[in-house]
């Protein structure tokens, strides 16, 4: 099979390639690096963005047990500030095991499409009861400080990554720690400092799997490219190096422990059950696979686009979770789209009528399918796979899930979020966690409104970054707590001079490195 730089087949060579390298088998170390693979355990971190739009502040999104409900019995209360400073208010949190929290709900609009399963909600669906005792689920992470309309910074570090201010200027999260020198201790055996992942860019994954893996360079000859040219099926091209290794008589043979035998043999399992995925997606694929067109699953109103996002989706985990265990690199983040499908204008018709229950329904069922075939297809392959300890790729990790607003379009407080992963032990981890202040009034409009300001998510972020290893004294700046530009504290709308509420307090601004409360 020839390398094809403008067919969807190049994409599935690309990829069904980065599995061929052998996971790390730590009985095959040396002491030393034994030793020092232990004492310091590789972490990897992945963010992923949502989609424009609120999840609404209703049950589809929040465990019903205690959607309004803070005297539930299954909540359990902790005051993080005592009574005193501006607000003069006692500012406790409420919090609860995820497992607690789960209920059924097989009269929603959407129909039974868990089966009578319980859930958290409807949104993250009984897909991720398996993972329930590694997510945290959080109410009150305020995005950002100060109004911004639209940001995927929320969901990198870099909020106001275009200010005129270079110290205002924030870096990703991702591309801070490939650039930190505390972070990779050695870059030379790094392919890929930081990934940026979106399936729905066929074309960007090549240049991905390129740069990850080395097999293809944009820029070779076709005498180079010739010379690359795959002829031999995935299992065929590893079998000779397995077998030397697990079956032979001399060297490594004799050396290797049974458990990373067994992890071999799991290993080859795995490339034929991937070889035989991409070999029917290829057969089966339409031509809306071209990796040359970037997809928009909004407007095409087939089922068949669908089926191929969760494909893509499937196809493009396996690369990342592949370079994860064979030291490809540590971070990624990963762009996702909506997976249904709507003939008009989603922005303006859906997005933006979060008042509208039935344009609510369609949103939050978009979020549904992010849940399962992006943050779910990542955990789960995460999960399966070893790390050099023989803990799980999970248990090193976390996987950051950052919606852009709110309940609704627009509005930065109680962003939907959710963290699956411990960083080695760095979170608790099975939590519900409300952050938000119920005795503050900051938020509010009218005497009717039940916000309440919570947590801005410049603390979670340098909560993730000493997680990672980085010390506050690298990722701060200005004498100033916090990752993120934490300067814009008003919270008002430039073209209305609408100012949306109080700013935070100083306790809250002054604690934007510490530890963040009940989760670590």
């Amino acid at each position: 099979m020839k390398y094809n730089q403008i067919t969807r087949r190049h994409f599935l060579q690309g990829i069904g390639g980065s599995l061929m390298a052998l996971p790390i088998l730590p009985s095959l170390l040396s002491r030393e690096a034994l030793a020092q693979s232990l004492q310091s355990p590789t972490k990897f971190l992945v963010l992923m963005n949502g989609s424009h739009g609120g999840t609404g502040e209703n049950s589809d999104w929040y465990p019903s047990p205690v959607l309004n409900n803070l005297s539930s019995p299954l909540l359990t209360q902790t005051e993080i500030f005592s009574l005193g400073g501006e607000n003069s208010t006692n500012h406790i949190v409420h919090h609860a095991f995820l497992r607690n929290l789960l209920s059924s709900h097989p009269g929603h609009e959407a129909g039974d499409v868990d089966r009578g399963q319980q859930r958290l909600s409807y949104i993250l669906g009984s897909f991720l009861n398996p993972h329930l005792d590694k997510i945290n689920f959080f109410r009150g992470i305020d995005g950002g400080m100060s109004y911004y309309g639209h940001s995927g910074g929320i969901s990198w570090g870099n909020i106001w990554d275009r200010d005129e201010n270079p110290l205002l200027r924030w870096p990703k999260m991702t591309d801070f720690l490939a650039n930190s020198p505390n972070f990779y201790k050695n870059k030379n055996v790094i392919s890929v400092p930081s990934v940026e992942l979106s399936p729905f860019n066929l074309a960007s994954v090549d240049k991905i799997y390129a740069a990850l893996f080395d097999k293809y360079s944009a820029t070779a000859s076709p005498t180079e490219l010739a010379k690359k040219e795959r002829t031999k099926l995935l299992i065929d091209r590893v079998h000779e190096d397995y077998n030397r290794l697990l079956k032979g008589s001399f060297g490594l043979s004799r050396q290797i422990s049974s458990e990373d035998k067994l992890k071999l043999e799991q290993h080859v399992a795995l490339l034929d059950d991937v070889q035989n995925k991409y070999l029917n997606f290829i057969n089966s694929c339409s031509d809306v696979l071209n990796p040359k067109v970037r997809l928009n699953f909004r407007t095409d109103t087939t089922a068949q686009s669908v089926l191929n996002a969760e494909k893509a989706w499937d196809i493009s985990t396996d690369l990342l979770v592949s370079a994860f265990q064979c030291g490809a690199t540590q971070l990624a983040t990963l762009s996702g789209g909506i997976g249904g499908n709507y003939p008009g204008s989603y922005h303006q018709e859906v997005a933006h009528n979060g008042g509208n229950r039935d344009k609510e329904v369609v949103h939050n069922t978009n979020f549904r399918w992010m849940a399962q075939h992006m943050l779910g297809n990542v955990v789960k392959k995460l999960s399966e796979r070893n790390a050099a300890d023989g803990q799980s790729l999970m248990d090193h990790s976390l996987v950051v899930w950052t919606h852009e607003c709110g309940y609704k379009t627009h509005q930065l407080n109680s962003l939907g979020l959710v963290t699956v992963g411990s960083l080695g032990g760095y979170f608790k981890t099975g939590l519900y966690i409300d952050y938000r202040d119920h005795n503050n009034f900051g938020f509010m409009r009218n005497p009717e409104d039940y916000r309440r300001p919570g947590i801005p998510i410049q603390r979670l972020w340098a909560n993730i970054m000493q997680g990672m290893g980085i010390q506050r004294a690298e990722f701060e700046r200005g004498g100033r707590p916090g990752y993120g530009d934490t300067t814009k504290n008003s919270y008002t709308k430039p073209s209305t001079a609408q100012k949306f509420h109080y700013a935070f307090p100083k306790r809250i601004i002054n604690s934007l490195s510490d530890k963040m409360p009940i989760i670590t």
